[in-house]
């Protein structure tokens, strides 16, 4: 198809003098106007009602208004544009004078086999030039198998994009032309986002790409694959020369080029204070080229105070180049005039090849000149160095430091690693071939090494700074100093080896990563599994005992294997395991991930006690007048006698300062009356008086008969189980202590004292006497003794004070005393205590508590005395010597 008579009509008006052919122009104005706009399927051209496209002729009729709104309502097969215009084909929407500012809305259709071929022309594509100040372009849309060729800013979408957003576009097909040849955009100063393309790109001139051939803008969530290949400079995989931002995208093709040349981007510039930065990307697929050639980037160049960033990034492919300047991220890494450049979280794992010099399995040549700031931090090289030239470093073929007098650069690599071999000829290092000035701090490198001179384990030749640096004496065949700490492969995986490097920050060492040599934490995607754990309970004094087991392993633990100690296993995380039998058992958690397994051991961890244990729960004694020679029948417990009979229970009578004893009652007179319940074995006991002389009498209510008992079990051992006391009433309470020894608690009180205080004469309590509490000549309460001759304060801060007794017509006096806690305090259950039973697993708050404390009030006089309430708080937080005593009918046993 020819140029629509739309065009030819707008191009002649155009051509007419109006001054000089008045009428003419004014017929062509009157055809312009009658003719009807062109034809689309339907729309109006507004944002609300877009034209419609439905076929290739419609899709050309676009340029009739390159400011209006379209969209496809179906997919379109361009076929016919490969006879248009004498072979010439489809002609691009828009030129530099003429503008495509609206939008185009491909509504996820497809355009099939567009075909453009004009190798003289200037901004080719689907759309030649593109601009719209704010706001979507180009949305939405498919080309695929397209051809495309043109002179220079070519691309299978857009040939030169200068403002606006192109967003959700894919493209498939093969791109030819001389300069800013990319397969979506030949030239980009817009925004650019989610957008891929598939094909090839072929180029005889400069900024070649597999997605766009030179960027000012912003590239993001966007990726590349097809192979591409130039005559000329800044070839690169994603985009051939960028100056602007990429992020979140990828490339993985093959790239040819003649020199700066990267499989992602071939020349990355920064200039003028501006920001230039690539981040979260990565490129795989493999390079060539003869100079400034990497995996990532072929030349990485900011000069007059320009900014460039690499972070977060990698590349993989293989890297040949036939001339100097060769790396498997960056090529050539220059900082020039105030430019700074950083690589940092990023690292390479190809081969570099180079038939010449500096190359490095990081950067071939990192360079700092006349205030050039250049920084490799946190990253890392793993492929294998190889040069035909001299300088070949694992991380960085040559890094140089330029300084003059006038000018300061600053060229440094820190918290890196290499871990390929190097070959070539002279300055050949693990890490660095030449260290030129510049600064290496806190890095390794453990690959073998190989040239002819100046080869080096970590540095082959040094004349800057290198501090903190190790490299493997063994891998590496090396043993020089001073420019590098050799050490052995079990030294190297040894933290303790690497002083002052950030293990918190910066690195990580465990066998299971990086064949357990330091890694650094910004590559840890899944950390060893530490393990630990605990349970609701960890004793008892009698099975079956159910323990609930909860993990509370870290870094992200996916399988589990327990081991509860008794032949059982789990592989829940937080399982339910019931113990059977007595004993103690060391309980283990293997927990497991990806990355390795872990396993944590508790010895004696769970326990459940084979002492026995002796419980009562009351005497009866219903006798109401005194007796001789009477019985009295105690109703016996015990616990935990599943390891065997009892041989002999020994019970020892004391009363009223005589002592019965009852020896030897033995298992044969026991076996008989057991009987079992919950684990309990019952029996009643049976002891007479046979002293004559003595009377137990239940009238005199106080008489204390203190019993004690002990239980020789299967192995011989006696335990001494109980000091009971029993108080002869009608009905005495007999109460077991749950342990024979003092526990230490600690009880939190507030600061404040309550307390009565009382004035006795001749041993009586004066009640009606008028009661002053001084401090320091103060009043600090009065009030009046009760009938039971008690003053009560409350709220007393303990100190020192002058009490003051007046009893009007009897006598009046002062005394001076020290008022802390009280002499004969009681505490009653009400009281929050903390702490162990000694010795028998059961948890101070798990018995209804009785205590008692002394404590010493000091400085009162001899017939007066201070007593604080047994109701009210402590003064302070002290450690309290108990004696426990717990009734029976009150302990809760799980």
């Amino acid at each position: 198809m020819s140029k629509d008579k739309y065009s030819i009509i707008r191009k002649k008006v155009t051509d007419i003098s109006i001054v000089k052919y008045p009428i003419i122009s004014f017929l062509f104005c009157i055809i312009l106007i009658t003719v009807p706009a062109v034809a689309f399927a339907g729309g109006d051209g507004s944002a609300e009602n877009p034209y419609q496209i439905s076929n290739v002729n419609e899709l050309q009729n676009i340029q009739n208004d390159l400011g209006a709104n379209y969209v496809l309502i179906n997919n379109i097969d361009a076929s016919a544009t490969s006879e248009w215009n004498d072979g010439a084909g489809f002609e691009p929407i828009g030129d530099y004078d003429y503008r495509f500012t609206g939008f185009l809305d491909g509504n996820n259709y497809t355009i099939s086999n567009l075909y453009i071929n004009n190798s003289s022309s200037e901004y080719v594509g689907l759309f030649g030039f593109t601009r719209k100040n704010d706001g979507l372009l180009i949305v939405d849309l498919r080309l695929e198998n397209i051809n495309v060729s043109g002179f220079t800013y070519v691309g299978g979408v857009v040939g030169r994009h200068f403002q606006g957003e192109v967003n959700n576009i894919y493209v498939t097909g093969n791109m030819n032309g001389d300069s800013n040849v990319g397969t979506l955009i030949g030239y980009n100063s817009g925004n650019v986002t989610n957008t891929n393309s598939n094909g090839n790109v072929t180029s005889n001139g400069d900024y070649a790409g597999g997605l766009i051939g030179r960027n000012e803008g912003n590239v993001s969530d966007s990726y590349a694959t097809g192979n591409i290949t130039s005559n000329g400079k800044h070839t690169g995989g994603l985009v051939g020369g960028n100056s602007g931002s990429i992020t979140n995208s990828h490339v993985a093709g093959h790239v040819i080029g003649d020199s700066n040349v990267g499989i992602l981007v071939g020349y990355n510039n920064g200039y003028d204070g501006n920001y230039v930065t690539i981040t979260n990307s990565y490129a795989t697929g493999n390079v060539i080229g003869n100079s400034n050639v990497g995996s990532l980037v072929g030349y990485n160049y900011g000069h007059n105070s320009g900014n460039l960033i690499i972070t977060n990034s990698y590349a993989t492919g293989n890297v040949t180049s036939y001339g100097d300047r060769a790396g498997g991220l960056v090529g050539y890494n220059h900082g020039y005039y105030g430019g700074h450049l950083t690589i940092t979280n990023s690292y390479a794992t190809g081969n570099v090849t180079s038939y010449g010099d500096r190359a490095g399995g990081l950067v071939g040549y990192n360079h700092g000149y006349y205030d050039g700031y250049v920084t490799i931090t946190n990253s890392y090289a793993k492929g294998n160095v190889t040069t035909n030239g001299n300088y070949g470093g694992g991380l960085v073929g040559y890094n140089y430091n330029y300084d003059s007098i006038s000018h300061d650069s600053y060229v440094k690599i820190k918290n890196s690693y290499a871990t390929g071999n190097v070959n070539g000829h002279w300055y050949m290092g693990g890490l660095v071939g030449y260290n030129d000035a510049g600064g290496v701090t806190n890095c390794y490198a453990i690959g073998n090494i190989n040239g002819n001179d100046y080869l080096g384990g970590l540095v082959a030749e040094n004349s800057g700074d290198v501090s903190d640096s190790y490299y493997n004496k063994e891998t590496s065949g090396q043993s020089d100093t001073g420019k590098g700490i050799p050490k052995t492969t079990i030294e190297m995986k040894e933290q303790s080896t690497y002083t002052n490097w950030d293990f918190d920050n910066a690195w990580f060492i465990h066998g299971s990563i990086n064949d357990g040599y330091p890694q650094l934490h910004n590559f840890i995607s899944v950390y060893p599994p530490v393990s630990d754990f605990t349970s609701n309970v960890t004793s008892g004094v009698v099975p079956p005992l159910s323990v609930k087991f909860t993990d509370l392993s870290s870094k992200e633990p996916t399988q589990w294997l327990w081991d509860f100690g008794d032949g059982n296993t789990s592989t829940d995380q937080n399982p339910t395991h019931t113990y059977t039998n007595y004993g103690n058992y060391n309980v283990s958690l293997t927990a497991i991930n990806d990355v390795a397994d872990d396993t944590e051991t508790k010895i004696d961890y769970i326990t459940i006690d084979e002492n026995i244990i002796c419980m009562a729960k009351s005497i009866g004694f219903n006798d109401s007048s005194a007796v001789e020679d009477s019985t009295l029948t105690i109703p016996l417990e015990l616990l935990n006698v599943s390891n065997g009979p009892i041989q002999t229970i020994k019970c020892d009578i004391q009363y009223n300062e005589s002592i019965l004893s009852l020896e030897s009652i033995d298992s044969g007179n026991l076996t008989s009356g057991w009987t079992v319940s919950k684990g309990i074995n019952e029996h009643s006991i049976t002891l007479t008086t046979s002293d004559s002389e003595l009377t137990i009498q239940n009238e005199s209510s106080g008489q204390i008969c203190n019993i004690t008992f002990s239980v020789v079990g299967k192995s011989g051992e006696s335990t001494e189980l109980i000091p009971w006391n029993v108080d002869l009433a009608n009905t005495a309470n007999l109460h077991g202590y749950a342990s024979s020894k003092t526990g230490i608690f600690t009880i939190e009180a507030p600061g404040r004292l309550s307390g009565n205080v009382s004035y006795n004469f001749n041993g009586t309590n004066i009640e009606n006497a008028d009661v002053s509490l001084m401090q320091s000549g103060n009043l600090i309460a009065k009030n009046t003794t009760n009938t039971s001759g008690y003053y009560i304060f409350t709220n007393i801060e303990p100190g020192a004070y002058n009490i003051i007794f007046d009893k009007p017509g009897f006598y009046s006096e002062e005394i001076s005393v020290q008022i802390s806690a009280g002499s004969d305090i009681y505490r009653d259950s009400n009281m929050i205590i903390t702490g162990d039973l000694d010795g028998n697993g059961i948890s101070a708050d798990a018995v209804d508590v009785n205590m008692m404390m002394q404590a010493s009030v000091g400085n009162l006089a001899s017939d007066r005395y201070f007593d604080l309430d047994k109701n009210e708080e402590f003064a302070d937080a002290v450690d309290v010597n108990m004696m426990i005593q717990a009734s029976v009918g009150d302990i809760v046993l799980e």
